[in-house]
């Protein structure tokens, strides 16, 4: 039996390594991109230093394989320039992760998303 297709939102996301530098608060943005594009990013300061941050959905097909997600072209270097211009702390600390993922599956399993995410 063949498997259903896959459908829903890919999303792009980026893993900072941040220390103690962010608050715990969790950031629940509106950003307009120079562009005009508004963009709803959301920031997650991790307990373990990290800070997840997520934005830039597309419809763009899915694989079957989580493995085979990968970001669209130049999104992951927009969700750069959007932290950058949030936060000096964004801008200034090591990524550790750039990630593409659909429905919570990960193109990088070795660094799953935070789970109260």
């Amino acid at each position: 039996m063949p498997l259903p297709a896959i459908f829903g939102l890919k999303g792009h996301s980026l893993v900072f390594d941040t220390g103690d530098t962010v608050p715990g608060e969790a950031l629940f943005v509106e950003y307009r991109e120079p562009s005009g594009t508004v963009l709803s990013p959301e920031v997650f300061p991790r307990t373990d230093g990290t800070t997840y941050v997520c934005a830039i959905s597309s419809e763009a097909p899915l694989p079957i394989n989580p493995a085979e997600v990968a970001p669209d072209p130049g999104a992951i270097e927009r969700l750069e320039a959007i932290c950058a211009s949030l936060s000096p702390a964004l801008s200034s600390t090591k990524i550790l992760a750039r990630q593409a993922w659909g429905d919570g599956l990960l193109s990088d399993p070795e660094r799953p998303p935070d789970p109260a995410r």
